[in-house]
């Protein structure tokens, strides 16, 4: 028998010598189940009804008498007028370290025309932070908001604009939950 016969035979045998044992090794475990970790359970931020917007139009114009309510139906806006619609929006908030934005989402408001090259602006002015904190209840707040629109005198050239709308009847507010920033 030649030594790579010998070999072979021998590397077989000490494999077959360690499967063998593999079987018998073992370290202790246990296991203890059921222990009780409590429950997690997610917080909620949403509008509470969507007629629960409440709002109203002022002319803000810089030249104008006095700041003054709107029937917006019957006003017709011409350029260098600003306008604010102001009002509340409900939401509901339940969690602990909960914040969020409120904003409007910037295609729910539409015109009969390019409103950017009528120097119509949309804006939305106050993207307040709401903090909440209320470790273990529900609260439904009231928040406040204003939107702007504001027609730039200078934009306008020669009858540009005129009879054009802006629809403001499909505004589609948002909140966007934050994670509040550390404090040293």
């Amino acid at each position: 028998m030649n030594k790579f016969v010998k070999g072979a035979i021998a590397s077989a045998a000490g494999g077959a010598l360690l499967l063998g044992g593999a079987g018998t090794f073992a370290l202790w475990n246990d296991t203890l189940p059921g222990q009780d970790a409590g429950v997690i359970t997610a917080g909620t931020l949403q509008f509470t009804d969507p007629q629960s917007v409440t709002g109203k139009w002022w002319d803000v114009s810089p030249d104008a008498r006095e700041e003054e309510e709107l029937v917006i139906g019957n006003f017709v806006m011409v350029p260098g007028d600003v306008l604010e619609y102001r009002g509340n929006v409900e939401l509901t908030a339940t969690g602990n370290n909960l914040q969020a934005i409120l904003s409007v989402v910037p295609g729910s408001i539409g015109g009969s025309a390019d409103l950017d090259a009528l120097g119509i602006e949309v804006e939305f002015v106050n993207g307040d932070e709401i903090d909440y904190v209320n470790p273990g209840g529900s609260t439904t707040l009231s928040h406040p908001f204003t939107l702007r629109v504001s027609w730039d005198k200078e934009a306008v050239d020669g009858a540009e604009g005129q009879g054009a709308t802006i629809g403001l009847s499909g505004i589609t507010f948002k909140l966007t939950q934050q994670r509040p920033l550390a404090t040293p």
